[in-house]
């Protein structure tokens, strides 16, 4: 995991365990510096099993960022105390470790939230207790049907 720190300016990308596409649009986005954290302490307090927190890991190697270890608002910190960033691009999360580092990152720096699309979903189909159900509903958002 890589621990240098590069004097720039500008706008820094965090990205979070709930943007790990190496695809997401926020990458499209400029930015100066585009950063991951692996943040065992959260993994350990929501109970994340070793395959999960592997997944996790693997995915950020696979995203063109820095990676860095430690609790996510401590390492954002010391970045942004060691830099001229002006703001931090990341996208919004239903994690409330994420969510309060964001709220806390609030106060130090402006904080844009870029969303990804949904995978997949259709605002007409209804909840059902059975996936197949459901997947009928969606399948033609998420696969191109043969022509």
């Amino acid at each position: 995991m890589n621990q240098k720190t590069v004097k720039k300016t500008g706008t820094l990308l965090w990205v979070h365990e709930d943007m790990l596409d190496p695809k997401h649009p926020i990458y499209h986005e400029p930015h100066d510096q585009a950063i991951g954290i692996f943040d065992t302490h959260h993994m350990q307090n929501a109970g994340y099993s070793l395959k999960r927190s592997v997944f996790i890991y693997e995915c950020f190697c696979a995203c063109p960022i820095e990676l860095y270890e430690g609790e996510s608002f401590t390492v954002i910190s010391e970045i942004l105390s060691t830099n001229s960033f002006h703001t931090l691009l990341t996208a919004p999360s239903p994690s409330p470790t994420i969510q309060k580092t964001l709220d806390q990152l609030q106060e130090l720096i402006e904080i844009n939230l870029i969303a990804e699309q949904a995978f997949a979903g259709n605002p007409k189909a209804t909840l059902t207790p059975r996936f197949m159900k459901y997947w009928w509903q969606v399948r033609r958002n998420v696969l191109e049907e043969p022509k």
